[in-house]
């Protein structure tokens, strides 16, 4: 929950503290949660090595037949994420696409892609992703993961860029 309060610190702390606890093989929800917050916030931290080893683990365990489709694509989001902090648009579109390819109206998919073209210039395109973004959230109101989303990705469209 950290995490979803922006709280980076204590999101990758509390990941790392349910990994140690963790046993192997015990819970694939409970390791990929874990690893995806520890990622995400060292992520966000800016130390990107860190987040590294994190996602190699999510990824394997996003390739398991027992995984469900939302848990398997969060692998995507970190990767995404830090194929852009990396300035490797090419390939945070690519992984950005298989998500939305898995899951074509989850928001926080939606909303890293529509950061990723903001932020890479191509603001016609983002404009794109987040009217998709927004008509998901007109879908599914009671959503937070759309509310906050939305909220961060308007905030990387500039400041040029006000009206929805």
């Amino acid at each position: 929950m950290n995490g979803q309060h922006l709280h980076w610190q204590e999101s990758a702390d509390n990941g790392l503290r349910a990994i140690e606890l963790a046993t192997a093989d015990e819970n694939s929800f409970s390791d990929l949660i874990s690893r995806f917050w520890t990622a995400l916030g060292r992520l966000a931290l800016g130390n990107l090595d860190a987040a590294r080893p994190h996602l190699l683990v999510m990824r394997d365990l996003a390739d398991r037949r027992s995984t469900p489709r939302l848990l398997a694509t969060n692998h995507l989001l970190v990767a995404t994420t830090l194929a852009c902090l990396e300035g490797n648009w090419k390939s945070g579109r690519e992984l950005g696409d298989q998500g939305l390819e898995m899951l074509p109206l989850h928001p926080l998919h939606l909303g890293t892609r529509a950061s990723l073209e903001f932020e890479s210039g191509e603001t016609a395109q983002g404009e794109v992703y987040l009217q998709r973004l927004l008509e998901a959230m007109r879908r599914n109101e009671t959503d937070p993961r759309a509310q906050f989303r939305i909220s961060m990705t308007i905030a990387t469209r500039g400041p040029y860029h006000w009206r929805l």
